[in-house]
């Protein structure tokens, strides 16, 4: 291989090595942000609560369902699975659907 082009492949792996460390640093950077959601489970409708990067919100909303959630004292004692998501919101937020307002007052979701 000739030195130029052994140059170019060493300037290229460079560039890459550089712009995987960034984006690294970027992720790792980036701040949690706490959410709420009503969702519809094997067990029920429930409110649950989760911590993701923003950036990330989209993709979670999308593999939520039939994904194994972690299991509440009150729940049944068998494992509980997301079915579908109803509404996502900021814990700062409020939520839009009504279903969703009332768990969320409900006495077993304060605190």
């Amino acid at each position: 291989m000739s030195n130029g082009l052994m140059m170019k492949y060493g300037t290229v792996c460079l560039l890459l090595l550089w712009v995987l460390q960034w984006s690294a640093m970027a992720a790792e950077n980036e701040k949690r942000q706490d959410y709420k959601c009503y969702l519809e489970t094997n067990q029920g409708f429930k409110l649950m609560r989760f911590s993701w990067f923003e950036s990330k919100v989209n993709e979670y909303l999308l593999t939520l369902p039939g994904t194994q959630l972690p299991r509440l004292p009150r729940d049944k004692p068998i494992p509980l699975y997301a079915k579908a998501v109803l509404e996502c919101v900021k814990m700062s937020e409020s939520f839009t659907l009504e279903e969703a307002k009332q768990a969320e007052l409900a006495p077993e979701n304060q605190g």
